[in-house]
């Protein structure tokens, strides 16, 4: 995850990111539901990167189990 990746996340939790534009810096002030929000984002996106990871070594290994080890690390997301 870079810069950009933060700060667009960090705007989709709802912060307001108008002085931290220049620079990454760190949010002293948000609510407890807007970290809670870019939490959820940031662990759901490294969730799909890993599912993704486990994807692409379908050709090493049996597909089948691939593909239930990115549906298992996908499902994490509902607890």
């Amino acid at each position: 995850m870079n810069k950009d990746d933060i700060i667009r996340i960090a705007r989709e939790a709802g912060f307001d990111l108008t002085m931290f534009e220049f620079s990454l810096g760190f949010v002293t002030h948000g609510t407890h539901e807007e970290f809670e929000h870019f939490a959820a984002i940031v662990a759901a996106a490294e969730r799909e990167e890993c599912a993704k990871l486990c994807e692409s070594l379908n050709e090493d290994f049996d597909s089948l189990h691939v593909e239930s080890c990115a549906e298992a690390i996908r499902s994490r997301g509902g607890n």
